[in-house]
């Protein structure tokens, strides 16, 4: 118990380095799944999987195979209100049902799937020069609320984020060769724009979304829905449910089944048809419901938030916006910061430093630290492109600090 309490204490730990949306997709959603799939699964150990009801001649052992038979070789759905089996065997065979007995592992697999784009995005993202995750963690752990923000900490930060931006810029083709296939080929896409940072996190935001369309796609094609009840069926099973039609209309997650099975007796082989409960179907029907819904919530609210990053990130006034923005909020925050007289110009420094990458960093800081760490960050960063009395730029010297700083945030 205790090592399962550690592996749950590891994976819900707080980890910097997305956005809310991002976690509830690559968090939140696969735990989700992993409860059902635990739920589903419990039922399937210490409750009655299946029970069929067998002819007055089977005795013993009889019963427990025919059991054991038709859950391990489906059974199939036949309307309550047809009087009669169908006659031909490829009818039966038609509409058998081979989902059931997968639920719990399909959604395990399924509860997987949604890590896969962080995982992605986690092994790319530190090869940009730029350590993001120990980034957004320090600007964290730089707020107090007590006593403010730390400023050494946030220097440090600033300092990183300048240095790491230009050597991924100065050295990018060094970068390419990297030993990791997809950060190569990620380079290689990005050599001309050199945006390795941005096109990571909008290809992990992309392949969320398409993750979501292909498990609301497995799941139309897992159970049968039809093609076009595909886009309304999690509406209108519980509408149907709430006018008394329930499974033995739809024929989705049945109760009452069938099952064909032959024995051999005195050299003679017998065909016997049974009719089977499942009560597992009433648990796992409740549950794709609520998965059903969820699934299409986080698609809309992955499509909107992937756009409004798009719009923040990619439009170059947005960018300009968000800077100056946090500029004029650092002089209200800080009555010892001054813009000086050269600031259109320390401004247009600081915007091509930054680029698509830094703002989306600072993006990333802003959604996790808050906005008074991302402004003392911002502040500092400025500061490296005042211009002193003979005309040159000022660069505070902290590299020496930047090592022993991110360490602290690990």
């Amino acid at each position: 118990m205790e090592n399962w309490a550690k592996a749950i204490q590891t994976y819900s730990a707080a980890r910097y380095e997305e956005d809310s949306i991002d976690r509830l997709n690559f968090r939140v959603t696969s735990l989700v799944f992993f409860a059902a799939a635990t739920v589903i699964l419990y039922q399937s150990f210490f409750g009655n999987l299946l029970q069929c009801w067998t002819p007055m001649q089977f005795r013993g052992g009889w019963d427990e195979y025919a059991n054991d038979y038709c859950f391990i070789e489906n059974t199939y759905f036949v309307p309550p209100r047809n009087r009669s089996l169908p006659d031909d065997n490829q009818i039966r065979e038609e509409a058998k049902l081979p989902y059931y007995q997968w639920v719990p592992f399909v959604l395990a697999l399924q509860a997987m799937s949604f890590c896969l784009p962080h995982i992605y995005w986690r092994m790319l993202n530190w090869l940009s020069g730029v350590l993001v995750r120990a980034v957004v963690s320090m600007a964290v752990i730089a707020v107090n609320p007590l006593t403010g923000v730390d400023e050494e900490k946030t220097k440090i930060i600033a300092n990183h984020l300048s240095c790491g931006l230009q050597m991924s810029r100065n050295e990018h083709h060094r970068f390419a060769y990297s030993s990791n296939p997809i950060g190569c080929i990620t380079r290689m896409l990005t050599l001309r724009a050199k945006c390795y940072i941005t096109f990571c996190y909008f290809t992990m935001k992309g392949l969320f979304i398409a993750n979501l369309l292909i498990q609301l796609a497995l799941i139309n094609t897992f159970l049968g829905i039809p093609d076009g009840d595909a886009l309304t069926w999690g509406i209108a099973l519980p509408i149907s449910l709430f006018r008394g039609e329930d499974w033995s209309t739809t024929g989705i997650f049945p109760r009452v089944t069938m099952c064909d099975f032959e024995v051999r007796e005195l050299g003679n082989i017998h065909r016997w048809s049974v009719q089977c409960v499942l009560p597992l179907n009433m648990f796992s029907e409740k549950i794709y419901i609520i998965l059903w819904f969820w699934l299409h919530i986080m698609l809309v609210t992955t499509i909107i938030n992937t756009i409004i990053w798009l719009f923040q990130i990619l439009r170059s006034q947005s960018r300009l916006n968000f800077i100056e923005d946090m500029l004029n909020s650092a002089k209200v925050t800080d009555v010892s910061f001054v813009i000086n007289t050269d600031y259109h110009n320390n401004l247009e420094r600081l915007y091509n430093d930054l680029g698509w990458d830094g703002v989306l960093v600072l993006r990333i800081i802003l959604s996790n630290a808050g906005e008074l760490a991302t402004i003392s960050v911002i502040k500092h960063l400025y500061t490296k492109y005042c211009v002193d009395e003979n005309g040159s730029i000022h660069v505070p010297q902290l590299i020496e600090k930047t090592k022993q700083g991110l360490d602290l945030a690990k």
